[in-house]
Order: C-alpha cells, then structure tokens, then sequence
C-alpha cells in the first residue's frame, strides 16, 4: 500500500466515522467494493449500486464484516480484490462472473467504446460502492430490519460517497441504482434530471442525468438484476454515456 493510497484510505474512514450516525456503522455490510488503490488510480468514475447483498454462505467473510470492520480493511490496506472482477457471489459462480458482475463489466466496456478487456481494466481502477452500505437480500428486507426508507438510509451514508468523490476528483458517478439516485436528487434539489431512452421497455425504459453539486454527472442506468446493457440496449447506452460523460 503506497502513501498516497494509505493517505486517502484514512481520509475516507475518518470522514465516515465522523459524518455518518455510530449506529450505521455497525450494522452488517460493506463500505468499499475496491482497493484503496482505485481512489489514486486517476479513473474518471465512481461505480454505485444500490446496497451490498448476502454473501455466499453464512461462515463467509462478507457475511460477518460491519461497515466499520470494513473501514478498517481500507484503512489498513486489506482490501485486494474488486468487487466487480475478483470475488465470488453467491450463486456458485465463478469470481467475476455472477450477473451482475458481469454486467457491471459490459457498462465499463461501453462507458470506454471499447473491448469488454478494455472496460474490465477500467473498471479495475474505478472505486466501487453502494448507496447504502448496509446488507440485506433486497430492498424490501433492508426496509423491514431497519424500520426505514432505503432513500433516508441513502442519505444519511451519503457523506461517505462524498468523500469518495473528493478523494477521487471522478468527472461522473455512474450508478444502477435508479431510485435512490431520484431520492437524492429531490433531496438536494437537483430537479427530476435529464432523461434518455435505455435501449429497454417498461419501468427500465428510461436512464437520468444529473450535475451534482459535488460536481460530477450523476447517470442512473436500470438495476444490473435486470437490466442486461450489451446486445440491443448497447447503442442507446452508449448514446447516453456519449451525451453526458464529460470528455
């Protein structure tokens, strides 16, 4: 772990303990889903879904991390593997090649118009999260156990994105976390966004846009659960990433 890597890693956790409610740190889940490397790579991107999900089993490592447990991972230079590309969901797939792994992998393909090698490297020094760092199945467990809204939980472990976003000085924040991303630019006033075709139908038929105030793009694809972007949704994808990422 370099200085600079050691540096921003105790910068981003100092940040979190001290904005973010004690009580939200010590629930089960996941802060960062990459090495601290990727807050120095230079990557023009921060990745975000929507929360972390169960691990593969209960004895794994992933099922027993706190948030803070997870920080400290950061902080001491013991996160390895991305999220994305190097660990193993559940379902019994290889590591990288659950769905939405994968599908994460084709948004960074596209993102770079380029080869899905190409995107996979991309996305290996892009810093991955979610909106809310506490586990749960899905949302609707999430909003069981907590006895509140995803969108309230959303912004109270928003001041961690925050930091991310100084840490990184990314041009976009590209997530597949359509809801939360509204919830929170109703919130700050950000106005309903600018919307785009997906390249799909019904209730994933629409990407959004936003200028966060912290200054990047904020671009909201359909949930990667569903939302398959290569094949037929590649060319109306690529023509919002063209439209909006900056450069």
């Amino acid at each position: 772990m370099t200085s600079s890597e050691l540096s921003a890693a105790k910068r981003l956790a100092t940040e979190a303990r001290r904005e973010i409610p004690a009580a939200l740190l010590q629930v089960s889940g996941r802060a960062l889903y990459s090495p601290a490397s990727t807050l120095v790579s230079g990557s023009a991107f921060y990745f975000l879904g929507v929360n972390p999900g169960e691990g593969p089993d209960a004895a794994h490592l992933h099922s027993q991390l706190t948030v803070e447990a997870d920080l400290h991972r950061l902080e001491s230079g013991r996160i390895t593997e991305h999220g994305y590309l190097d660990e193993q969901w559940k379902g019994g797939y290889l590591p990288g090649h659950a769905p939405i792994q994968v599908r994460g992998q084709q948004v960074f393909a596209i993102l770079v118009g380029g080869t899905y090698a190409e995107g996979s490297s991309l996305l290996r020094m892009t810093p991955t999260s979610n909106f809310v760092l506490q586990r749960s199945p899905n949302v609707e467990v999430l909003e069981q156990r907590t006895g509140d809204k995803a969108s309230h939980l959303a912004l109270q472990y928003w001041p961690f994105h925050q930091a991310v976003i100084r840490e990184t000085h990314c041009k976009v924040v590209v997530t597949h976390a359509i809801g939360l991303a509204r919830q929170l630019a109703r919130a700050h006033a950000l106005g309903e966004g600018s919307k785009r075709p997906s390249g799909w139908g019904g209730t994933l038929s629409t990407c959004y846009a936003w200028q966060l105030e912290e200054g990047p793009m904020l671009l909201a694809i359909p949930n990667l659960s569903r939302y398959i972007p290569d094949g037929p949704r590649q060319a109306a994808l690529s023509a919002f990433f063209r439209e909006f990422v900056p450069g």
